[in-house]
């Protein structure tokens, strides 16, 4: 796809696999068709673990996980 359309290609399939996962679920579709999703309760939990996470690590290990992935 052209580059403009790529951020919704990677949103999608990224929720697909949180949906998967079990993390993310459809609650329906807005007025404008888009899906709607929200975070189940282990959703929640992963983000906030993986917020603790975060913060736990210093500068320069953020700086690489940042740029390198």
């Amino acid at each position: 796809p052209p580059r403009s359309t790529l951020f919704p290609y990677t949103t999608l399939f990224r929720s697909k696999h949180l949906m998967d996962a079990g993390f993310v679920a459809d609650i329906g579709a807005t007025e404008f068709g888009a899906r709607k999703l929200v975070l189940t309760d282990s959703g929640s939990h992963f983000r906030e673990n993986g917020v603790l996470w975060w913060k736990s690590l210093g500068f320069l290990q953020r700086l690489r996980i940042t740029i390198l992935g």
